[in-house]
């Protein structure tokens, strides 16, 4: 997943902890931190502890970075926590009257605990005789463990050498999602509260084609985030898919530039149009979500000169109106295109044939959950806001 700049929220941290004495804690929480990457990439940590003393390694940048297999190797231990984040500042998932995920380190015991909403993910996995928990369940498949079940709201599991042990911290409230973990945080091959990432992405393009069906030549994602909303669309209508859209894979990421010039060159080192695959088309393009609208206006324009005859921009998610106090690094309020302009007036700031946002009703269709965090798109928060900042 990649960001340009601020048109993207960002989540402002994953977090991963093990309690396993006869593995190496250190190299596993590296390797699930790399998984946990797309969560934050500005700084990461990892803590290893025998159950008495505590020893740290961090720095600014992505898991490749600031971790060396020296440094991996000199981190001993029991147990250990980690996480990686996108924000220097993670007082907000700190604040215990607002929605946090978070893994401690005690004396021989690790601990688990999620907000009472169960708004941020958290979830358990096995590992031979050890327990591991993390953001997301890719971490866990991709250090061999297997996944138990997700954290519960309100719960504070404890880990310790007799095994695993579930406390309810706090009465238990109707459980609130965030539904940008389904539509962009998350990665694809997780399942957040027994709901497959992948499966509802692709639920939400079928919703797309059923609000908004275009007659097309060619439907294309902007990759990755809105790859499988953008095939579920197409197949949905009886539309071709094609790649249109070129994703480097060997750029991590990249600055804002201050000049123009160099701002267009930083979305083409990481995505570039096919035109091989777009000429003479008449273009659906889906993302998952719109911020400012910057990229966008980039990538639609990046199509058009490849030749195609009309772009029709979708986008699997609601109008982004409102910033994020629940653990998110959100863009302020007066920075969102959608909170400045009607559907309208953003579809000729980006330079699209049409533009339609998928609607909160066909989200919440596509999601099928009893109670989900909808914040940032109608203000309605499930914590009062007041209580969190």
């Amino acid at each position: 997943m990649f960001e340009f700049g601020e048109d993207k929220p960002n989540d402002e941290c994953g977090v991963f902890g093990i309690y396993a004495p006869t593995h190496e804690v250190a190299r596993l929480t590296y390797y699930a931190l790399y998984a946990l990457q797309h969560r934050g990439q500005k700084n990461a940590r990892i803590v290893v502890s025998d159950g008495q003393n505590i020893v740290a390694h961090k720095g600014l940048g992505l898991v490749s970075e600031v971790f060396s297999d020296r440094v991996v190797e000199g981190l001993k231990g029991t147990m250990a926590i980690g996480h990686v984040r996108s924000s220097g500042n993670n007082e907000t998932m700190m604040d215990l009257s607002g929605a946090y995920a978070l893994v401690i380190l005690a004396e021989g015991q690790l601990i688990g605990l999620r907000d009472p909403h169960g708004v941020r993910p958290l979830c358990i996995g096995r590992l031979d005789h050890g327990y591991c928990l993390a953001s997301e369940s890719c971490a866990l498949s991709t250090i061999g463990a297997e996944f138990l079940r997700d954290v519960e709201p309100g719960e504070i599991v404890v880990i310790d050498e007799e095994g695993l042990h579930s406390h309810q911290g706090f009465s238990k409230i109707e459980r609130t999602s965030c539904a940008f973990e389904y539509i962009h945080f998350a990665r694809s091959d997780s399942t957040i509260d027994q709901l497959s990432v992948s499966e509802s992405r692709s639920r939400m393009g079928i919703e797309l084609a059923r609000e908004y069906p275009v007659e097309a030549d060619l439907v294309i994602a902007v990759p990755d985030s809105g790859t499988a909303s953008a095939l579920a669309y197409a197949t949905a209508l009886g539309l071709p898919y094609g790649e249109g859209i070129i994703r480097n894979r060997y750029v991590h990421g990249t600055y804002t530039q201050p000049k123009k010039a160099m701002q267009e060159m930083d979305v083409r080192l990481m995505l570039n149009a096919n035109a091989s695959v777009l000429k003479d088309k008449r273009v659906v393009m889906i993302d998952d979500s719109l911020v400012q609208g910057t990229t966008s206006s980039k990538l639609v324009d990046m199509v058009r000169k490849a030749g195609t005859k009309e772009v029709h921009f979708l986008i699997s998610s609601p109008p982004l109106a409102h910033p994020c106090c629940y653990g998110i690094d959100a863009v302020k309020r007066e920075k969102l295109i959608a909170t400045q302009c009607n559907v309208e007036a953003i579809r000729k700031f980006v330079g699209a044939d049409s533009l339609y946002y998928l609607t909160e009703q066909g989200l919440l269709r596509a999601l099928g959950l009893n109670s989900v965090c909808l914040a940032c798109f109608n203000g309605a928060h499930p914590i009062p806001a007041s209580k969190v900042n």
